[in-house]
């Protein structure tokens, strides 16, 4: 059985289909992967594959860090600063991309959804 790892949980890929359903696509770790936050509200996914249209210097060069874990660590992984036009919130305005106080489901798959991906439940 082919696994993956996803925040350092092992995901078995017959749960990835999870990510199918839930048009997601699935991960491509050559690309950053998809990530599942758990801090601090856990179950909130982003992919970079849908990100495909952006250097990993866009993001990695001034709003994010490139280290892993280094957003959830700091502190400053809100809604609140989102609506700011802080981390996410500094392309989803609204204008740039879709705002982050909008389509709540886009990222936000919820401890249902983390638990399928992770084999927790089946």
């Amino acid at each position: 059985m082919k696994t993956i790892v996803i925040l350092g949980m092992v995901v078995c890929m017959s749960c990835v289909g999870l990510l199918l359903f839930l048009d997601r696509g699935f991960p491509e770790e050559e690309n950053g992967g998809d990530i599942i936050f758990s801090k601090p509200v856990r179950g909130v996914y982003f992919s970079h594959k849908e990100h495909e249209g952006f250097s990993c210097e866009d993001c990695h060069e001034g709003i994010f860090e490139l280290e892993a874990g280094a957003a959830e660590a700091s502190g400053e992984f809100t809604m609140k600063l989102m609506e700011e036009g802080e981390t996410c919130g500094a392309c989803h305005d609204g204008d740039t991309a879709f705002s982050v106080k909008g389509f709540c489901t886009k990222c936000h798959i919820g401890v249902l959804g983390v638990k399928r991906l992770s084999g927790e439940s089946h």
